[in-house]
């Protein structure tokens, strides 16, 4: 896919994740500011994040710093704002990854094929 993976993360430095990519770093996900000193020396043109709520804020923050669109801006600001349902939901392309408000990191996630799941 021509795809080259850099992996950060400030816990275990022989993490599974950091074997599989190409390269990795022992950098704290909640330090955006070291995070995007990489990403410019590296060249870093995008970035994904696991499906966790503090990681998601991060990786957003981080994606603003370097001046890339994180894939979901539109999401989380509908979220953030509490208009997301009746709004945003007829303007998803599906499938997509839904989550309950009031649960924790990946619990009660689910793939959601339409509107009305």
């Amino acid at each position: 896919m021509g795809l080259y993976t850099i992996v950060a993360a400030g816990w275990e430095p022989d993490s599974p994740a950091k074997w599989h990519a190409d390269k990795s770093y022992t950098i704290s996900t909640d330090d955006t500011g070291r995070l995007a000193e990489m990403a410019k020396e590296e060249g870093v043109s995008g970035v994904f994040n696991a499906f966790d709520d503090f990681n998601t804020w991060q990786a957003q923050a981080l994606c603003e710093q370097l001046g890339l669109r994180y894939y979901a801006t539109s999401i989380i600001e509908e979220y953030r704002t509490g208009n997301f349902q009746g709004s945003a939901s007829n303007d998803l392309q599906y499938p997509v990854n839904g989550k309950p408000v009031g649960s924790y990191a990946s619990q009660g996630i689910a793939v959601c094929h339409s509107a009305k799941q």
